[in-house]
Order: structure tokens, then sequence, then C-alpha cells
């Protein structure tokens, strides 16, 4: 299943994630959260904000605001990569 990630232009929280993810060899799809009403709205109804990054794989999700929520997430994924 597809790894999402909704993220912000100058985001240092959204960089490391995505430096994690990479690490870790896991492929995903960026979303600018800045560049669209549309992605703008899924990442409100997910996260219950506009606050990035949030990463997304099916009809999970995990907030990454912290270095723990982002070390959590990619741990998850990890965990369960062929999900």
């Amino acid at each position: 299943m597809n790894i999402e990630i909704f993220i912000v232009p100058n985001c240092s929280r959204c960089r490391y994630l995505k430096t994690l993810l990479d690490s870790a060899g896991l492929a995903y799809t960026e979303i600018d959260a800045s560049q669209g009403l549309g992605s703008l709205r899924r990442l409100r109804r997910l996260s219950g904000g506009a606050l990035a990054p949030v990463v997304v794989r099916g009809e999970e999700w995990w907030p990454a605001m912290s270095p723990d929520q982002a070390q959590a997430a990619v741990k998850a994924l990890c965990r369960n990569k062929d999900a």
C-alpha cells in the first residue's frame, strides 16, 4: 500500500521525516498541503488541523510533529512494510 506524507514548505519536521523514510528505504509520495485546497482539507480531516507532517498509509495515519512521533511512524511502517 502506498505511503503518503503531508508536508509544508520550509518545515524542519517534514525534512526530518523524509530523512527517516529515505533511510528506512520506504517509498512515499509527498503532498504539499500548501498547494491546494483539496490536500489541505484532507490533512485537516486526518489530523484534526493543519499540522504537518502527517504520514498516511491506507486508512492508517500517524502524526509526525516531534522526532519521537516521526520515529514511531517509520517503525510502524517498517513493521508492516508489505501491508
